[in-house]
């Protein structure tokens, strides 16, 4: 408790706004019937600040709907024809490429089409095809959806951005061609496209699981192509990034890079930090960090109070949870 008394009347003058917080850790700590133990009170808000950042978001299906169903807001100006033309031409594309096979031009059949290509339905194609992907069809759907954003991408009047790459990327990662995935990120950046958060979400996503992803990492940290906004540096995003796909060990190794490298933390870092050393168990570090965060002159916030209520109440003080 003495890290807390760090902090002084900055704790006291924020002990009302967190009681609610605390009754909901409290439910979720000590026999309540929330999932995972309660962690969801820490991870959702911590993962919040990607999704209510301005750049756009693959990170799972849920999200892909909630960013698909939304982004005809970029088209507000546009009359609502154009949205149902785009459904129409979307339908009619698709008939096109089911055909596909020995013998069938797929390219000359979608030139027929003699559609007004928009990066709406680009979106929307390979949206459609990305939800389609499962194990029986997965490199059917891999091998449609890269004709359509090849042929897409020649036309003259139509070019692709981060985003229908990051749908393209995703298209590979859920169909396990990884090497076509890669190739893609190379064209990015041959192209001229700045590499986001995003990318390197989708990366880690998809390479973690393979052992990789300590190579990514390695690859973003030194890549002069990484745009991190909306974060303060690329370490930031890469530490939210590895939080969100809950590699806290690699977090770990990011943190002493990002302190050799010669940059300080801030309030985000510390978060990431206290709760990737509460996951692994290092409770010790924990409060050094905590301690740490206070001498520098970082207030908590919502999310460090929300795992400070959360290591308090797991550690069997839910009485000094609540007075906290």
């Amino acid at each position: 408790m003495n890290c807390i008394s760090l902090f002084g009347p900055r704790v006291i003058q924020n002990i009302s706004c967190y009681v609610v917080v605390a009754r909901k850790l409290s439910d979720g700590c000590f026999g309540g019937n929330k999932g995972d133990n309660g962690h969801e009170f820490i991870e959702e808000p911590l993962k919040r600040i990607w999704r209510s950042s301005d750049f756009d978001s693959v990170l799972d299906e849920k999200q892909n709907v909630h960013e698909y169903e939304n982004c005809t807001r970029e088209y507000f100006s546009l009359r609502r024809s154009f949205f149902e033309n785009a459904k129409i031409h979307t339908r009619r594309v698709l008939e096109v490429l089911q055909q596909d096979g020995p013998g069938f031009d797929t390219k000359a059949a979608l030139d027929e089409l003699h559609l007004e290509v928009s990066g709406l339905l680009v979106r929307e194609v390979l949206f459609k095809i990305l939800k389609q992907v499962n194990y029986a069809s997965k490199m059917r759907c891999a091998k449609l959806g890269y004709k359509f954003f090849v042929w897409s991408g020649q036309l003259e009047n139509y070019r692709h951005t981060a985003n229908t790459y990051h749908l393209m990327m995703k298209i590979f990662a859920d169909c396990e061609e990884f090497k076509a995935m890669w190739r893609l990120v190379d064209e990015m950046i041959e192209k001229g496209y700045p590499t986001t958060a995003q990318t390197f979400n989708i990366l880690i996503r998809t390479c973690g699981e393979a052992g990789l992803a300590k190579k990514v990492v390695e690859r973003f940290i030194k890549s002069k192509t990484f745009n991190y906004r909306p974060f303060k540096h690329s370490y930031n995003a890469i530490l939210h990034s590895l939080l969100v796909v809950k590699q806290y060990k690699l977090i770990e190794w990011v943190y002493q890079q990002m302190l050799a490298d010669g940059h300080c933390a801030d309030i985000l870092t510390y978060n990431v930090m206290m709760y990737a050393k509460y996951r692994l168990g290092k409770l010790d570090q924990f409060h050094r960090l905590l301690e740490e965060m206070g001498r520098s002159g970082f207030a908590p916030d919502f999310h460090t109070y929300n795992i400070l209520l959360h290591v308090l109440g797991k550690g069997d003080k839910p009485l000094a949870a609540l007075i906290f």
